[in-house]
């Protein structure tokens, strides 16, 4: 059965979150406006405007939170593909992304129902995340563990440009958000 890596044609992911930076300027923009236009009235019924604020604030961090663990699981995870060299490595490799894979996702700590396109951008790349985990997992496990292994090494290069280009795409999203 042959795979093909969803990070090696990683364009339409980065075009999602790109598109959302150019949406997310302009709700900003326009919460900016507001907020200034109801400063006045914002004043003598509430000190601040905590919701919006907070929106704001869990949006940015979890696009940092997110390029940070497309960057481990590029810089840790794939990385380690190439460290693999026995069967033991592979039971290590499986071990180690089978944790990985139960750690859970970012997007559970952030409340982001109120934006539902980050929130589902961001859910299709952890996704990405998980099913290149899996794959990874069954690639080495099993009697042909050093076939899989191969596979995995010859397309590493092109999975590790793929996901440097959605962490450059979250990086750049977050940087105009702030």
């Amino acid at each position: 059965m042959s795979y093909t890596s969803p990070w090696v044609n990683p364009e339409q992911y980065s075009r999602n979150v790109t598109r959302l930076s150019s949406e997310g300027i302009t709700i900003d923009q326009s919460v900016a406006r507001t907020v200034q236009d109801a400063q006045d009235l914002a004043s003598k019924y509430s000190a601040d405007f905590p919701l919006v604020t907070q929106l704001k604030t869990d949006t940015t961090q979890f696009s940092n939170v997110r390029s940070i663990l497309v960057q481990r699981f590029d810089q840790v995870y794939l990385a380690m593909i190439n460290e693999v060299s026995t069967e033991g490595d592979a039971h290590d490799l499986v071990k180690e992304y089978t944790s990985f894979l139960q750690g859970g996702h970012p997007t559970q700590k952030y409340q982001l129902d109120g934006t539902p396109g980050p929130k589902h951008a961001f859910e299709e790349i952890e996704g990405l995340v998980d099913k290149e985990s899996n794959h990874v997992i069954q690639s080495v496990q099993g009697n042909d563990w050093r076939n899989g292994l191969k596979n995995l090494k010859d397309s590493l290069p092109a999975v590790q440009q793929g996901v440097e280009q959605v962490r450059g795409a979250l990086n750049s999203y977050a940087t105009k958000l702030e």
